[in-house]
């Protein structure tokens, strides 16, 4: 990284992994709730943003939640890979999902407690696979 951007710059930056959060969107989830139905949302950033390669990171807690299953059945249609975080019990989304992660609890806070640890043991072992030397 430092050849391309020069020491101060090569020494401060890291290498990153292309990411957008789908709720991060507030400008547009507001035009869009003023004319459109709000549990398709995420399903209308995927069909704009997704790309070929690109996968979904689906949470539900529940599995149930209807605009991250319109997301993820957009996605699977798009020819995206769908990787989903839910609870133990059988859900629509880890049914329709390439990945599904299937925590160990049924109550949502327990749900999103064991999400947070999975996720961050997925990224630190996917930055390690990506971003270190051979």
């Amino acid at each position: 990284m430092r050849s391309k951007l020069g020491d101060d710059l090569g020494e401060q930056l890291h290498a990153a992994i292309p990411f957008i959060p789908l709720t991060g969107f507030q400008a547009f989830q507001t035009a869009w709730e003023n004319d459109c139905r709000a549990e398709y949302r995420y399903a209308q950033l995927v069909l704009a943003l997704g790309r070929p390669g690109d996968s979904l990171l689906a949470f539900s807690t529940s599995g149930e939640s209807k605009s991250v299953n319109y997301a993820a059945d957009a996605a699977s249609r798009l020819g995206l890979t769908v990787i989903s975080f839910t609870g133990e019990r059988d859900s629509t989304l880890a049914r329709h999902s390439d990945i599904s992660i299937q925590v160990p609890a049924t109550e949502t806070f327990l749900v999103q407690e064991q999400h947070l640890q999975v996720y961050h043991e997925l990224a630190l072992r996917l930055e390690r696979s990506l971003f270190t030397a051979a």
